[in-house]
């Protein structure tokens, strides 16, 4: 309705990514004034500590950071971990923005065996993100869609390999050894990448994490998003 009646004509869109811009362009049309200006990352970021999670094998704390709507897939997290062998801590964090999703999730997390154990920690202030992420040895988020992903970025930061779906814009993680970003329509892929990480060696593992941790302290270390919106800002008051 707002773009049939023209009421955001001359507005700039504000893109954190060129695939949110052709969301934009989608919704909007192909003449949208769009400005890709990543999100602000938190300063305190470059101060976090490193993980202290010790693997070991056919043991695995597996985290699911995010809030809890079916976009993000919790379900399918929950599918994912069901018939893997080895003892799993299974935990979830965030808030509750769907309450008939959730009530769906909690009847798929009863039906789990065993051998995986389920808690929910509710939403997570942002002073316990790190030390939170730090005692895992994995953020599974297997969304269906994420602007940028903080807890991903946040995850590595930690220490803490990541699996994610191949709907982020944190790609090739395999190649460079941090975690797997793998697609969605592929779940068997998904529960592969589980099984592995499941069974690997505390050694291993620990290689995964420092390199998972070092890929998000370069990422820091060219973050320009403070420029970028500045320049942003100044086009858009200039026009």
């Amino acid at each position: 309705m707002a773009r049939k009646f023209g009421w955001l004509d001359g507005v700039t869109w504000q893109a954190s990514t060129e695939n949110e811009a052709d969301d934009i362009r989608h919704a909007f049309g192909t003449n949208a004034a769009i400005a890709v200006a990543p999100d602000l990352l938190n300063p305190e970021y470059r101060s976090w500590p490193s993980s202290r999670y010790r693997k070991q094998p056919a043991r695995l704390d597996v985290i699911f950071l995010s809030r809890i709507a079916p976009v993000k897939n919790l379900h399918l997290a929950i599918e994912l971990l069901r018939g893997l062998c080895g003892n799993i801590n299974f935990h979830i964090a965030g808030p509750i923005d769907d309450s008939a999703y959730w009530g769906r999730c909690t009847k798929s997390l009863a039906t789990l065996d065993g051998n995986i154990r389920s808690e929910y920690l509710g939403p997570l202030a942002p002073s316990q993100v790190a030390e939170c992420l730090g005692r895992h040895g994995l953020l599974l988020l297997p969304s269906a869609g994420e602007s940028f992903g903080f807890a991903i970025l946040e995850a590595m930061l930690a220490g803490c390999p990541v699996l994610v779906s191949d709907r982020t814009p944190w790609r090739d993680l395999n190649r460079h050894g941090i975690g797997w970003d793998l697609p969605l329509r592929r779940p068997e892929l998904m529960r592969a990448a589980l099984q592995e990480i499941v069974a690997m060696e505390g050694a291993a593992h620990r290689q995964m994490s420092h390199r998972a941790r070092d890929f998000a302290l370069q990422y820091l270390a060219g973050d320009d998003s403070v420029d970028r919106n500045l320049t942003m800002f100044h086009a858009a008051m200039d026009s």
